[in-house]
């Protein structure tokens, strides 16, 4: 009896290792199964970057005639008066009439206030502004407008004139050869990385436009949701 007994607890410990034995190999198969498909999946983001220099081809500019007094009709007489020397000085400098565009007046009464600072009904007088503007692809043309309104002062007319903006009409056409570029970069940078890694670049597996900044030349000036920079011709 004895004996027999020993025999069975022969016979099931031989079994445990080979069951241990098949699990371990199990798990080493399994495991290097595992760290194949995670290797074959691996992938790297990278960002490529592309940049262009652009002279601007429009521009846009305006400003605004004033005249202010104590009757309505006399105040709107100067801003009529203030208006046609601003149109007849911007024919002098090339620019036609038709290509003005002339906002409707503004008119802001002037109230009389108490010792209390209360408005009455009382007016003492109107101030009146009417806004011109225009745009023009040539660029030169209306730098020098603006540059040079402050003759219609010597004129006797109060005029304020805003900053011009300058713009690139051909931006769009420029994203596509600029996202080209900049895809063509990202691989670049892709086959370095692999190359220090002892890897390789595979296919590509996914892409998306990042963000366009239109700045001045030199600018370090950017925007997560991107810049667009009016104020220079040279961007």
């Amino acid at each position: 009896m004895a004996q027999d007994r020993n025999g069975h607890g022969s016979a099931i410990s031989s079994l445990g290792f080979f069951l241990a034995v098949g699990m371990i190999v199990g798990a080493l198969l399994l495991g290097r199964s595992f760290e194949k498909a995670r290797s074959g999946a691996q992938t790297i983001t990278v960002k490529g970057y592309a940049e262009r220099q652009i002279t601007s081809d429009a521009a846009s500019w305006s400003g605004s005639v004033a005249a202010e007094g104590s009757q309505l009709t006399a105040a709107y007489a100067e801003v009529e008066r203030s208006l046609e020397v601003v149109l007849t000085w911007l024919e002098g400098n090339g620019v036609p009439r038709a290509n003005v565009q002339v906002a409707p007046v503004q008119t802001d009464p002037q109230y009389r206030f108490t010792d209390k600072g209360m408005r009455t009904g009382e007016i003492l007088g109107y101030n009146l502004m009417q806004r011109i503007s225009l745009e023009s692809d040539d660029v030169a043309l209306v730098q020098k407008l603006a540059r040079e309104s402050g003759a219609l002062i010597k004129k006797g007319v109060d005029f304020r004139s805003w900053e011009p903006s300058f713009f690139f009409s051909k931006i769009d056409d420029l994203k596509i050869e600029m996202l080209g570029a900049a895809t063509r970069n990202a691989r670049e940078r892709a086959e370095q990385l692999a190359v220090n890694s002892g890897s390789e670049v595979g296919s590509l597996r996914s892409a998306s436009q990042g963000v366009f900044q239109i700045t001045p030349v030199n600018s370090t000036m950017v925007s997560d949701y991107g810049t667009y920079d009016t104020r220079t011709v040279e961007k």
